[in-house]
């Protein structure tokens, strides 16, 4: 058997995120969403992402607190 085949054979799994890359979320906006977290971002001076984190934490406190999901 040679090596090809010894790999073909294993069984196929997905790898798994670890560290930072399995915390990262996916989510789409729109441009007027975008170009509203720009102007935050601009007037607090921190990244776009701590902007993003922010939002998201906001909007995940609101929504747990609602009751909605």
């Amino acid at each position: 058997m040679t090596t090809y085949e010894s790999i073909a054979k294993r069984p196929q799994t997905r790898p798994r995120p670890y560290g930072a890359y399995a915390k990262q979320v996916a989510f789409d906006i729109t441009a007027d969403q975008y170009r509203f977290l720009k102007a935050v971002q601009t007037r607090s001076g921190s990244t776009m992402a701590e902007t993003l984190r922010a939002a998201v934490e906001l909007w995940m406190t609101s929504v747990s607190a609602t009751g909605k999901e």
